[in-house]
């Protein structure tokens, strides 16, 4: 439906695809970094690990993110040689999601997962096994021509109850999970 239905009706810029030797990341910053949640909430983000792991796969990575900066792992992941960031518009970021063969998601979230559900060149989602079932996820692309890799994620920070305050120690555990 997202590929046949909904990707055609949006208004991307025209992007080159992504080939087999890149990996496309998508970071959430902004909303999920600018205070303490109290309550918590449940968009728990991916440690560090995951991406780092992903980076060593590939020859080249393109990492989405917002311009604030504020997720402390878009600074570790900067020194990374094989790393491009992007923070560009909306449409810039979504479209090129959209135009990857290799993607991988944030943690919780949906911006990331609506691209591959739209995209008609991405082959390998990546992904850990936090997620949301009342909103989109990597489970919607089991059955189709979509590898999904997921990493488990074992004494991780919970989805259910949400756990996500972004505290210091938070902050400090995403860094150095392993």
């Amino acid at each position: 439906i997202c590929r046949d239905y909904i990707a055609p009706n949006l208004k991307l810029p025209k992007k080159d695809l992504i080939g087999s030797d890149t990996i496309v990341m998508h970071l959430r910053s902004g909303d999920n970094y600018h205070r303490i949640f109290d309550p918590p909430t449940n968009y728990i983000p991916n440690p560090y690990i995951f991406y780092k792991n992903l980076i060593d796969s590939y020859d080249k990575a393109i990492l989405i993110t917002e311009q604030d900066r504020e997720n402390p792992l878009v600074h570790e992941l900067a020194w990374e040689r094989k790393v491009t960031i992007q923070s560009s518009t909306v449409e810039d970021d979504f479209a090129t999601l959209m135009n990857a063969e290799n993607v991988a998601l944030s943690g919780v979230g949906t911006f990331a997962m609506a691209a591959a559900l739209c995209s008609s060149h991405i082959k390998n989602l990546y992904t850990t096994d936090l997620l949301l079932t009342e909103h989109l996820n990597y489970t919607m692309l089991y059955n189709t021509n979509v590898t999904v890799n997921v990493m488990e994620l074992e004494n991780y920070l919970p989805v259910f109850p949400c756990s996500w305050k972004n505290t210091e120690e938070q902050r400090k555990f995403i860094l150095e999970y392993k």
